[in-house]
C-alpha cells in the first residue's frame, strides 16, 4: 500500500514536521525517520540556499510516498541546476557543504533530474517497519 503526500504550498517548517508525522504514522522506524528527515532538512534548507533570491517568494514541492518496505522523497525546485556529483564530508569546521554527503549517508539512493525549468532531487530509502508494543 502506498501512503502518499505532496506539500506544496508548505513553509519549510511545516513540510519537515508534516513528513516526520507521516513517518511516525506509517510505523518506520525511529533511526530509519530521524535519517529521512534529516535527508529532507537538508534538501529544503539548499533550496531554500541555493534556488531562490532573498527577495523572491520560496517555491518548492515535497513529496513523501511510503509503501510496505520503501520510502520515496522527491524535492522539486525551479532554481539554478546544481552538480550532485560524488561528494565527500566537508573539514568538521567548514560551515557548508555538508547536505548532499548526509543525504547519501541517511538515504540508499540520491538522484537529480533536470528538465522544464525544475530540478528534480528524487531520494528513496530502504525500511522495515517497527514493532509496535502490544498494549
Amino acid at each position: 500500500m502506498i501512503r502518499s503526500s505532496s506539500f506544496s504550498h508548505y513553509t519549510l517548517e511545516q513540510a519537515v514536521n508534516d513528513a516526520a508525522r507521516r513517518l511516525v504514522a506509517a510505523n518506520v522506524d525511529q533511526d530509519t525517520a530521524a535519517g529521512v528527515v534529516l535527508a529532507i532538512v537538508e534538501a529544503l534548507g539548499n533550496v531554500a540556499r541555493h534556488a531562490t533570491k532573498p527577495t523572491d517568494p520560496l517555491r518548492f514541492d515535497l513529496r513523501l510516498d511510503i509503501d510496505d518496505d520503501t520510502i520515496l522523497i522527491e524535492v522539486v525546485d525551479y532554481g539554478p541546476g546544481f552538480d550532485l556529483r560524488p561528494t565527500m564530508m566537508p573539514d568538521p569546521l567548514a560551515e557548508s557543504g555538508r547536505g548532499i554527503p548526509l543525504m547519501r549517508r541517511f538515504c540508499d539512493s540520491v538522484e537529480y533530474r533536470r528538465g522544464g525549468q525544475r530540478n528534480r532531487l528524487i531520494m528513496r530509502k530502504r525500511y522495515q517497519p517497527a514493532i509496535r508494543a502490544a498494549s
